[in-house]
């Protein structure tokens, strides 16, 4: 839409804005060049194909090591190739967190003739259909069956400082807390729980984690 003669796109959320981006950054400035590839990313984001949607999806399961069958694939595009790629994402992200628990559960509720192959593409298949439509529900979806599967204190305590922490944190600032507050702590599972949650957190090159957009923190600060 037009306003004062301005030409406006309303899209999803797409990420940090510039500033946000430099306020990370204590301030810290950029290079020109990199100034110049926001407009060229915004564009890339407003406008692809069903085959980038294709190529999105299997770009996220290369860099898990994970695959889907055909027919979940399929209908991932069919049901959301008109969302943003950060969606897509969001999705493939969440259809491969499943684990057996998962399975276990769904078995107990789906057709008991099916195969065990037919089973995970049923569960895919329901997680694909009833996602929320919005991302920000989406993301608090996926981090509340992060918290879920992981079932830790101290994790949900992780996610507290990571919210809380104005500048965000390193990988060592909740393992101290945490250990100095009596929660205990697990390399592997707080390991687990910052690559479940990568596609809406970026690390620094000073290991500083932090996430993406504030509008994505605020909305799981409310949680």
């Amino acid at each position: 839409f037009l306003y004062h003669s301005h030409l406006c796109i309303v899209t999803e959320l797409l990420g940090k804005n510039i500033y946000q981006t430099i306020q990370s950054r204590n301030y810290k400035g950029f290079a020109i060049a990199t100034y110049c590839g926001y407009p060229l990313g915004f564009v890339k984001q407003v406008n692809y194909t069903l085959k980038d949607a294709e190529n999105i999806t299997q770009g996220q399961l290369n860099s898990i090591g994970k695959s889907l069958s055909k027919n979940v694939t399929e209908l991932l595009l069919k049901t959301h190739s008109n969302k943003s790629p950060f969606y897509i994402g969001l999705i493939v992200k969440r259809l491969v967190m499943m684990d057996g628990k998962d399975l276990s559960q769904f078995s107990k509720e789906s057709n008991k003739e099916l195969s065990g192959m037919e089973k995970i593409e049923a569960f895919q298949a329901n997680k694909i259909k009833y996602a929320p439509d919005n991302v920000l529900d989406l993301v608090k979806l996926i981090v509340d069956e992060i918290l879920e599967r992981l079932n830790k204190q101290f994790i949900r305590q992780s996610l507290n400082y990571l919210l809380c922490l104005p500048y965000g944190i390193t990988r060592r600032d909740p393992q101290n807390l945490c250990i100095k507050d009596g929660l205990g702590w697990n390399e592997l599972d707080f390991s687990s729980f910052i690559l479940n949650l990568e596609s809406i957190i970026t690390e620094d090159d000073f290991g500083v984690i932090t996430f993406y957009n504030e509008e994505i923190k605020n909305h799981l600060i409310e949680m």
